[in-house]
């Protein structure tokens, strides 16, 4: 992958972090809430992969 389009790919993944925490401090969610869904879609993702 070229250079230009991974630091393109890896900006967009922090400012879409950064807009994820801003709209779940905004509602009110506690962080934690987040971090379970990140481990699930994780989880998900890891037993898509073996197949």
């Amino acid at each position: 992958m070229p250079l230009p389009h991974f630091l393109a790919l890896l900006l967009g993944v922090i400012a879409l972090a950064g807009v994820t925490l801003v709209l779940a401090h905004s509602l009110g969610l506690p962080l934690i809430w987040l971090a379970f869904g990140a481990l699930g879609l994780a989880a998900v993702v890891r037993g898509l992969a073996w197949r």
